[in-house]
């Protein structure tokens, strides 16, 4: 009788994954190396988790409110 639960991990935490994608996101700026659509796809929900929980904590920002209403060219 197994009274322990199960453990899932989620991959986008998983530390190992996290280094070798932001490898890749280096290389890609770096030397142009293309990128596996597998880890943009991993890239992208953190990216989608980040922006959840900042949208959680502060709400909907505008960022047209937060430039200037005036620029030197006009």
């Amino acid at each position: 009788m197994n009274i322990l639960p199960e453990i899932s991990i989620d991959p986008l935490d998983d530390p190992f994954l996290r280094e070798s994608d932001s490898q890749a996101v280096q290389n890609f700026v770096d030397k142009g190396q293309p990128i596996d659509p597998a880890v943009r796809a991993r890239i992208r929900a953190r990216a989608d988790r980040v922006r959840e929980k900042c949208f959680h904590r502060h709400g909907f920002v505008n960022m047209a409110h937060l430039l200037p209403r005036t620029t030197d060219d006009e």
